[in-house]
């Protein structure tokens, strides 16, 4: 008798983007199966994939299920699988836009609704004999092949040049960080030919999952390309129209007139544009006079200056310099920011409803999709070919990295939020670089001080970029970057000794822990300025049995300018004012850097049966990821952290982890080659065997 199970998934929509003649990028989603229930020794009947495609307007230029082309929109789309028993199946959508030349932003959205996976099969016949177990086969989807592909291609939908298949596949990712990818290939595999320098090989990596956010929008103005410079003022002038009257001749009789001779007469000034002539009075001669109504030989002046009653040049914005304007001050005077800083005024008057200096452009909110990332590409830089064995080693950084010879120009700024500081970074580029930037980062401020650097430094310098002065976490989707807020996924899993761990080594760091801080300023004189109560202690100070003390020093003085701790500018700080900015900033090292807190070191050697694949079905329970939060208890020391993971190291064939890292350490500067690296400070953990763990206890 046969039965069948059905498996739903939600509806959701492929955005296809593009703006000012750029390529539409394509929109992916992919979609999980775990087909389960099937009785043993059952045989699977059939297994159909439907789904119905909407209509997008602007038609579609990649269509794509696995790869494979030739659905049909505006239908019920309908696919036979090959499926024998319980397993894994995706399918991976991949939509893009018949986009077209226009100016601004545009899209295209298609919609994939009535999704079902129906499995019908028969139970297996009662038999006297217990049936033998078979030997276990894994099915590896189409989305798990690692291929490789040529140097310029952009669409990685299907397998490229060939699918390869390496005795070897590993990838390193350590967050925001170095990203790569080894692998070992044996010559007998014809597709190692497909392989060279800069060639980019796609495999499967971490799931990684990002949910839809709204990325809010931000407006700016531009210098035109034709402007030399527009000079800031301190205040709106007062237009003073000036003509040198004075020093000009009044009208006089009998006064011999020359072509070009310049007069006051009847309150204005005239110049004499006729042939030299003499004239006696006021009211003779006719068109030698100067009285206004014969023009034809006299003009009256009408070029003046402009001279201010005050103010002074602040700065200069300059050719295609983007700011922003807080204010329209009318007859032509805008209150402005500018990236260094600076508030002042500019003159950008309409002629014909045209701005003549500077010209609006604005980035608008908008609706960022979310998306399942399971496999990435990275772009080859060495191959070795090894005679002896007989194999093609291979190392190749993520697809991200193409970003660090994209350079920018002039890119400063002071203070911008993190939609302002992506925006500034994407207009700086001094070539055309169509990759996307997101964040859903909506409080917070940052500096800009990039010019010449490169778009990988300018996002993430681990001193300087916009992910550590924001705090936030990196997520790279090929060429994409995801900023994203520092929210760790606590999925309850907690290390314990004697419980999950085959052995621990654990050392505590205390030489940088802080938990009393001394701030000081400068006073009106210029003296050291100290609080009250002289310093800030940590909540935890009674927790150990020394005092750690740090003295800070604060920019802040009295009588000048400052801004406290909601973001108000002060021009003239107060004393009491300063004493509110020193206690912030003292706050901020245990509330933010967590100072107070010791850095823990732990060796663990642990297997996550959840990345096995004979715990695949585990997965979702017991898997940890890039960021997850993992607490860690050593019950003699009576000692409790919470640690992040922010690396690993994981076999693309398996498809499970070799290696995690997890720490409570701050980041740290190194100077990889690969990119900033954050390997300070970190807990490591390598993966060995199933006996190496008694269970993992959620």
């Amino acid at each position: 008798m046969s039965e069948q199970i059905t498996y739903n998934a939600a509806s959701f929509n492929l955005v296809s983007r593009w703006a000012d003649g750029s390529n539409p990028s394509t929109a992916k989603k992919t979609l999980t199966f775990e087909i389960s229930g099937i009785p043993d020794g059952a045989t699977v009947n059939s297994a159909t994939f439907r789904f119905t495609l909407g209509s997008p307007l602007t038609g579609a230029a990649v269509l794509t299920l696995n790869g494979q082309p030739g659905l049909q929109t505006s239908a019920v789309n309908t696919k036979t699988l090959t499926i024998t028993g319980n397993t894994t199946w995706t399918a991976a959508f991949a939509f893009k836009a018949n986009g077209n030349s226009a100016s601004g932003s545009h899209s295209g959205s298609l919609t994939v609704s009535d999704i079902t996976l129906v499995v019908e099969y028969t139970g297996a016949a009662p038999d006297d004999e217990p049936a033998e177990e078979p030997e276990e086969v894994y099915d590896y989807p189409d989305s798990h092949n690692i291929c490789v592909y040529a140097p310029d291609d952009e669409d990685f939908t299907s397998n490229g040049l060939g699918i390869l298949t390496p005795t070897k596949c590993v990838v390193t990712e350590e967050a925001g960080s170095q990203y790569e990818l080894q692998l070992e290939l044996p010559v007998a595999d014809d597709a190692w030919q497909q392989i060279q320098t800069e060639s980019i090989i796609k495999a499967p990596v971490p799931v990684v999952t990002i949910e839809e956010f709204q990325m809010a929008g931000a407006a700016y103005w531009k210098v035109k390309s034709n402007q030399s410079g527009i000079n800031v003022m301190s205040k709106v002038p007062t237009i003073v129209r000036v003509t040198n009257a004075g020093s000009y001749p009044t009208y006089s009789p009998s006064t011999r007139y020359t072509r070009g001779s310049k007069v006051s007469y009847g309150n204005k000034v005239w110049q004499y544009i006729g042939a030299n002539a003499w004239t006696n009075d006021g009211s003779i001669l006719g068109a030698f006079t100067l009285t206004p109504g014969y023009v034809s030989y006299w003009v009256e002046i009408t070029s003046f200056t402009l001279k201010t009653n005050s103010g002074k040049v602040l700065g200069t914005l300059g050719r295609n310099e983007v700011f922003t304007m807080v204010a329209d001050m009318g007859n032509g005077w805008m209150r402005v920011k500018t990236n260094s800083g600076i508030t002042g005024y500019i003159y950008n008057p309409k002629v014909n409803d045209v701005y003549q200096y500077a010209e609006y452009y604005s980035v608008l909110d908008a609706t960022v999709a979310g998306r399942e990332i399971r496999q990435q590409c990275f772009r080859i830089y060495s191959i070795e070919k090894d005679s002896d064995t007989m194999t093609v080693r291979v190392n190749a950084r993520h697809l991200s990295y193409d970003a660090a010879n994209i350079y920018l120009g002039k890119c400063e700024a002071k203070g911008v939020s993190a939609v302002a500081a992506i925006s500034l970074i994407q207009n700086a580029t001094l070539e055309e670089d169509n990759r996307h930037i997101y964040t859903d980062i909506d409080t917070g401020a940052c500096d800009l001080d990039c010019s010449w650097d490169n778009t990988v430094t300018a996002l993430l310098n681990p001193d300087s970029g916009i992910a550590a002065q924001l705090q936030a976490k990196v997520i790279r989707d090929n060429e994409d970057f995801f900023i994203l807020k520092d929210e760790h996924t606590d999925r309850g899993y907690r290390i314990e000794y004697g419980n999950n761990m085959k052995a621990v080594n654990w050392s505590i760091d205390t030489s940088s822990m802080v938990t009393r801080v001394v701030p000081h300023a400068k006073d009106e004189n210029d003296a050291d300025l100290m609080l009250d109560e002289q310093w800030v202690d940590s909540p935890l100070i009674n927790e150990y049995p020394k005092v750690y003390v740090k003295p800070i020093s604060v920019n802040c003085k009295v009588g000048g300018k400052g801004t406290m701790p909601d973001g108000t500018v002060v021009q003239s700080l107060t004393k009491e004012q300063c004493f509110e900015i020193m206690r912030a900033e003292a706050q901020k090292i245990f509330d933010v850097d967590h100072a107070d807190e010791p850095e823990i070191t732990i060796d663990v050697d642990l297997v996550m049966l959840g990345s096995t694949v004979e715990y695949q079905h585990l997965a979702v329970l017991d898997a940890l990821f890039m960021y997850d939060t993992v607490h860690v208890w050593h019950p003699l020391l009576k000692i409790e952290a919470a640690v992040h993971m922010t690396g690993y190291e994981f076999d693309s064939i398996l498809r499970r982890y070799n290696r995690i890292t997890l720490t409570n350490a701050r980041r740290r500067n190194d100077t990889s080659v690969s990119g900033f690296d954050l390997r300070d400070n970190s807990i490591r953990f390598e993966k060995l065997s199933s006996t190496a763990v008694d269970r993992l206890r959620a």
